[in-house]
């Protein structure tokens, strides 16, 4: 009885042995959190607009291919690009271009288009105000002598910019 149990784990471990290597089966996988890169973003700076948000960061992509492909397969191995260059002030639709390695197939991506909101470019000049932190020594009480600026230029999206009071140092 014992030598048929193990004989039965050897043919079934060379079995499978077989099916991986020889047989490679088909195989699907999801690599998630595919970074999203956004391209003509300093074309769109030149337009004096800028990205505000949007509505992804990341996706997932789902591959198909031989096993033994679609193991080797991570997130380096993927372009997910979206191109910002021609986006007008509002809201926008942008289509995803995704590409992936050769040797297997992309067969579901969890989104094809992502939403961005795209602002006006400002730069203002906001105030500095010196904070002092506590000191290890309390017997000294410190002040500042001399500053040499009293403002700093803060560039970005005007609903950002605009939130911005003083600039903390």
């Amino acid at each position: 009885k014992n030598i048929n149990i193990i004989l039965a784990v050897i043919i079934a471990i060379a079995l499978w042995a077989y099916v991986l290597g020889d047989v490679n089966p088909i195989t699907k996988i999801t690599v998630s959190d595919v970074p999203i890169t956004f391209t003509n973003v300093v074309t769109l700076e030149y337009s004096e607009r800028t990205i505000l948000e949007q509505s992804h960061d990341t996706i997932d992509i789902t591959v198909s291919g031989p096993r033994t492909e679609v193991t080797k397969v991570k997130k380096s191995d993927f372009s997910v690009v979206a191109d910002v260059e021609a986006l007008n002030i509002g809201s926008n639709v942008v289509r995803l271009s995704v590409k992936g390695p050769d040797k297997v197939e992309i067969t579901d991506i969890s989104t094809d288009k992502i939403d961005v909101i795209v602002d006006q470019l400002v730069l203002s000049e906001k105030d500095i105000e010196v904070a002092i932190s506590e000191t290890e020594d309390n017997t000294v009480e410190p002040y500042v002598v001399e500053m040499g600026r009293n403002t700093i230029n803060v560039s970005g999206a005007k609903a950002l910019v605009e939130k911005v009071e003083k600039v903390h140092a």
